[in-house]
């Protein structure tokens, strides 16, 4: 549960995420309305004012890695030929880069503190029915819930197809356990 800042504007952003790979975030933006994205373990979509689509190639193989609910256990299976890329400085702060190109047209580089080992950035590219997607994502303000760190502040610069799109995700509360049906995640009909 979070707020989501948008174009000047503050709207609720939820993501429901279960194991093994599951996930389905949702959030309206006003003037553009609800937008839903959702991954059922096999099939990645997206709905919003623009009607239903089924996410395909790069786009599909990048929401099966962000959906793998054990995501940063799993890093050397889920980025081929992931690869230290030396040292470098974000908000600064010392991190450590790693380097994977999961396909001839995506690239994922993930950069962790070198103090914390948390990640504190991930920028990627990859294709989508929308062209060429770059996103950098900076995540901050870790707070350890249950045992576990979680960023509470997440900012994002998105470039789709060449239009430019800035947010920012603001963590308000965190659950565990909590029991989601398997069709919560799939695919509407329409």
């Amino acid at each position: 549960n979070a707020d989501l800042e948008v174009m000047g504007s503050s709207s609720a952003w939820v993501l429901f995420a279960k194991a093994p790979n599951r996930q389905r975030s949702e959030f309206a933006v006003p003037g553009l309305g609800e937008m839903i994205d959702g991954f059922d373990g096999k099939i990645a979509w997206t709905k919003n004012q623009s009607g239903l689509r089924v996410k395909e190639g790069d786009e599909l193989a990048k929401t099966r890695r962000d959906a793998d609910f054990y995501r940063d256990l799993n890093l050397k299976t889920l980025y081929p030929g992931l690869a230290y890329k030396g040292s470098e400085t974000v908000d600064g702060e010392a991190v450590h880069v790693l380097e994977s190109k999961p396909s001839a047209t995506s690239k994922e580089r993930l950069s962790f503190s070198a103090k914390s080992g948390l990640l504190l950035r991930q920028e990627s590219e990859f294709q989508s029915a929308q062209g060429k997607i770059s996103m950098n994502i900076r995540l901050g303000d870790y707070r350890v819930f249950e045992g576990i760190n979680y960023p509470y502040s997440l900012q994002f610069k998105m470039n789709v197809g060449g239009q430019e799109l800035e947010f920012a995700i603001k963590v308000k509360e965190v659950k565990h356990n909590v029991t989601i049906e398997d069709a919560k995640f799939a695919k509407p009909a329409a």
